[in-house]
């Protein structure tokens, strides 16, 4: 039924330990002279920034690897993943990690890197294929999937629960998924 279908990668199949740097003059740590705020993936898409606080290149210096030995595999969406054979990874992480997660996930993992977390351009991304499916956890992301259209799961991380919520046309269908998320070392 499905052309493609489109994973994010931070918070939707693995929760990893990779932060944002937000420069900040409220900042405890430096780097290169400049003080800065960690912020997780999680709470990046909500993030307002204060007077004085920027975002740039270097912020997401630590995207450019994945660290498997910290992230947790999210394993409702990872079944699916590993169960459907059209499938891509559609993240805001550069594209350079691409060969940490083949060693992980298989060597034709098909990833994208754009290097940046504007919705737009990932929305553009996700329209160039006719009938996607799309797993994600940022709720403007999935708002405007739902805006055109396009058929979508969120990915819904409170506490020690997991909830994957589907938004499925044409009727506007939704339900939900709900797992208890049990932590293993």
């Amino acid at each position: 039924m499905y052309d493609k279908y489109i994973f994010d990668f931070d918070y939707t199949l693995f929760e990893t330990t990779e932060n944002v740097l937000v420069w900040s003059p409220y900042g405890t740590k430096s780097l290169n002279g400049r003080t800065y705020i960690e912020v997780t993936s999680p709470e990046f898409p909500n993030l307002e920034l204060r007077r004085g606080e920027t975002i740039d290149n270097e912020s997401f210096i630590k995207f450019r690897r994945v660290d498997f030995d910290k992230a947790i595999p999210i394993e409702p969406v990872l079944d699916v993943y590993r169960n459907v054979s059209n499938k891509l990874i559609l993240s805001a992480r550069p594209h350079q990690v691409i060969e940490d997660i083949r060693r992980h996930l298989g060597p034709d993992t098909e990833f994208y890197g754009l290097g940046h977390s504007d919705v737009y351009r990932k929305l553009d991304t996700i329209k160039r294929y006719r009938m996607p499916l799309v797993y994600d956890d940022s709720r403007k992301l999935i708002a405007k999937l739902i805006e055109e259209g396009i058929d979508c799961v969120h990915v819904i991380h409170e506490g020690n629960t997991l909830t994957l919520k589907y938004h499925l046309q044409p009727e506007s269908r939704e339900y939900s998924e709900s797992y208890i998320k049990t932590r293993t070392s």
